[in-house]
């Protein structure tokens, strides 16, 4: 029989966050119920756009501040490191953290995705690299919750070797089990520094990176990956070049886009670019704050 697509949500919410389009068959002259659709409901903290008005975990109970600051507890864990970074997932936290592997592995270390409750407690102490060569190393990593599991990046060298160290992504779900093998991004620059950034847009990531040689110019690029962390194209230039100095980065999805932000020669000056969740830029290079002299 004949079928057509099917919506009974509001048409201002089609294809926008979660909600999509079904599918209904006409069975005996009468169209039947829609299939597969998805239309809006209630907005709660998970990292998905569920009403469908095209921002992200925008209810009241979802406000982005911690009420009551407490410090963590000490952790029993003595091979835990630097490189650190933090998320939230509506209910629990979690890290990212640099561990030295040590007897039988000397030299090498590993990034750990650690989680904790609300109290800090922790939960699970997840291995994402599990180095096997005491020339292997892993550094570098950022994480972001991606409403049921997380997506975490990293720098990934071996000393030993005369090939350029790689920017891996491994996708964990909610619990910290890996989901998959790691996907290598491809070859970073040869120098070391707080250069790369993560967001998840509701249905895939993006990152953001500082691509250059040392001594020699630099430039943010941006690739964007679906929700399994496979490349959707390669990494694009969108700053223009940056000069020979390492800029920090940073970025944020905001409902629509994604916003990155870097500072640029003189020292001070923070240069923004709105990139579109295909990774296309979606505007100039915008000058948001200029150097003290």
């Amino acid at each position: 029989g004949d079928s057509q697509p099917c919506y009974s949500g509001s048409p201002a919410t089609v294809d926008i966050g979660e909600c999509k389009r079904g599918i209904q068959s006409c069975v005996g002259g009468t169209w039947g119920p829609c299939q597969g659709e998805v239309t809006p409901s209630e907005e709660v903290c998970d990292g998905f756009d569920t009403d469908c008005d095209a921002y992200i975990d925008n209810s009241a109970d979802c406000d982005r501040v911690c009420d009551v600051l407490e410090e963590l507890p000490g952790l029993d864990a003595p091979a835990l490191h630097t490189y650190g970074q933090v998320t939230w997932s509506g209910q629990l936290f979690a890290a990212t953290s640099l561990a030295y592997v040590g007897a039988g592995c000397e030299g090498c270390t590993d990034i750990h995705v650690l989680r904790f409750d609300r109290q800090g407690t922790l939960l699970s102490d997840t291995n994402v690299t599990n180095a096997q060569l005491s020339t292997q190393d892993n550094d570098d990593a950022h994480i972001v919750w991606n409403g049921s599991g997380y997506g975490v990046i990293w720098r990934a060298f071996d000393s030993a070797s005369s090939d350029p160290a790689a920017r891996m992504f491994q996708k964990l779900d909610q619990n910290g089990n890996l989901v998959g093998n790691a996907v290598d991004l491809g070859p970073i620059a040869d120098f070391m520094g707080p250069s790369t950034a993560i967001a998840w847009s509701g249905s895939g990531y993006a990152v953001a990176r500082v691509y250059g040689t040392s001594g020699g110019s630099k430039y943010v690029q941006l690739m964007a990956l679906d929700r399994n962390g496979n490349p959707l194209g390669p990494f694009t230039d969108i700053s223009g070049g940056v000069g020979t100095s390492l800029p920090e980065i940073a970025m944020v999805w905001a409902g629509t886009h994604y916003a990155v932000v870097w500072n640029d020669p003189p020292w001070g000056t923070i240069k923004l670019r709105i990139v579109d969740q295909a990774g296309v830029p979606a505007g100039p290079v915008r000058t948001v704050a200029s150097a003290v002299q």
